[in-house]
């Protein structure tokens, strides 16, 4: 199994939990089971959930998700999902 803990964003910035963040998955991702992104708080390792219950995202949900043209989805976490894509927040 691997884990990835992310607590900056591409700009070697603290994610803040006021901005908007995006996550692309390739359609070939080498994975053999699954891919999850999981939101939680840092400091005490609670999850954030969102106004459905949601603490994350799965591969398991592939057949929800709205995809690039390429095959591939980007997912999104932040305050609010883009418009149009609420399904990949």
């Amino acid at each position: 199994m691997t884990y990835r803990h992310l607590e900056w964003d591409v700009c070697g910035k603290s994610i803040d939990g006021n901005k908007l963040y995006k996550l692309e998955i390739p359609r070939d991702m080498p994975v053999k089971q699954l891919w999850s992104l999981i939101l939680y708080d840092a400091d005490t390792w609670g999850f954030i959930y969102t106004r459905e219950g949601k603490v994350g995202i799965s591969s398991y949900e592939m057949d929800k998700l709205k995809k690039d043209p390429d095959g591939g989805v980007t997912l999104y976490f932040g305050p609010k999902p883009p418009e149009g894509l609420e399904s990949n927040w």
